[in-house]
């Protein structure tokens, strides 16, 4: 999300057009084994709080059996950059 830099995930917004819950998965490096958060479900305004960080990420969502949807499309995330060291060279 931020090239070179890793990301703090404080919320995302499943574009999906019923209840659902989200599980964040993330990486720092992609040789790494991915580490997944617990699922968390949506509040009344329609997002899922989540805290996770990363510098590679992706989210599951999963719509409960039996719930009646047409639309699922993807997903916004609420991110922040996270730490990330400024090197500076000098020439």
């Amino acid at each position: 999300m931020f090239p070179g830099l890793r990301s703090d995930i404080t919320e995302v917004r499943p574009i999906v057009d019923a209840n659902a819950t989200v599980a964040i998965t993330t990486r720092e490096k992609l040789v790494d084994q991915p580490v997944t958060s617990s699922y968390s479900s949506m509040v009344s305004s329609g997002t899922v709080p989540v805290r996770q960080s990363g510098r590679y990420i992706r989210a599951n969502v999963k719509i409960p059996a039996g719930t009646a949807w047409k639309d699922a499309q993807g997903v916004n995330f609420v991110a922040s950059r996270a730490g990330g060291r400024w090197q500076i060279k000098l020439i």
